[in-house]
């Protein structure tokens, strides 16, 4: 609890400093946050028995997100550069025994961390402040630590005791209200509340859906390069999918400009 506590202590704000900066020093902190998640997600894969093509995934996933800063005005053409690449690891891999597995593994990869960190770049990119971008960051950790604490006080209904038991009901509804409250701070009418439903619904899901690869691959943490949280993936598993979730509904409140 101590190394969790210190982590956090010195990894907020230097976060919510890196959103503020924007450019190249969130774009940088992006990338290092590809790189990790997407090896310690290439050794979770291998623990099931899947292979992954590490080096060429890598280069990919840098391929989007440095494509998303410079050119990209909507996902739209991110995810197009992501189906050439697919393409072209048809194309290159055909004669590969397992490639359509070798493939799929590789291209979710860059599904689940590189698209979404696009889109937090391009939000970012569209808005001078940082402000948006730091409503979701802000509603993500409030989710996380009111649902850990609510659980761990109160928690007595199991939510997915087949992915985690420790989850419960009553920590994801803590939760949902905190990460409620949190947007509501930001934006104080009706769409503040719908980001904050949406956003605490994307972070549990990413949350359960890391915690069904740690199952498949049978360890308890992705990696352990931060203290008291694990690895890349433990700790930005439910940001990874809660940008997913409010990325469509705050572009069409900016006003479509992206």
């Amino acid at each position: 609890m101590f190394q969790r506590v210190i982590s956090a202590l010195i990894g907020i704000p230097v976060i919510l400093a890196l959103i503020r900066l924007g450019s190249i020093s969130l774009q940088l902190f992006l990338l290092a946050i590809f790189i990790i998640g997407f090896f310690e997600y290439s050794r979770l894969t291998e623990s099931m028995g899947i292979k992954v093509r590490f080096w060429e995934g890598l280069i990919g996933g840098i391929f989007i997100l440095l494509w998303s800063w410079e050119y990209a005005t909507s996902v739209l053409e991110t995810l197009i550069v992501l189906w050439v690449y697919l393409m072209l690891y048809f194309i290159i891999m055909q004669n590969i025994k397992d490639s359509l597995s070798i493939i799929s593994t590789t291209i979710f990869g860059l599904i689940y961390l590189a698209v979404p960190l696009s889109m937090f770049l391009i939000m970012r990119k569209f808005d001078p402040s940082g402000y948006w971008c730091t409503m979701v960051m802000v509603g993500t950790w409030a989710f996380d630590s009111t649902a850990y604490f609510v659980g761990r006080k109160f928690g007595k209904r199991k939510l997915a005791s087949i992915l985690s038991p420790l989850k419960s009901w009553e920590g994801f509804i803590g939760g949902v209200l905190a990460t409620v409250i949190s947007s509501f701070l930001f934006l104080s009418d009706f769409r503040g509340i719908l980001i904050g439903i949406l956003l605490s619904l994307g972070v549990q899901s990413g949350d359960l859906f890391e915690s069904l690869l740690k199952r498949e691959a049978r360890v308890k943490d992705a990696g352990n390069i931060i203290p008291g949280h694990g690895g890349v993936l433990d700790r930005f598993d439910g940001f990874l999918v809660g940008v997913v979730f409010v990325f469509p509904l705050i572009r069409f409140i900016v006003g479509g400009v992206w």
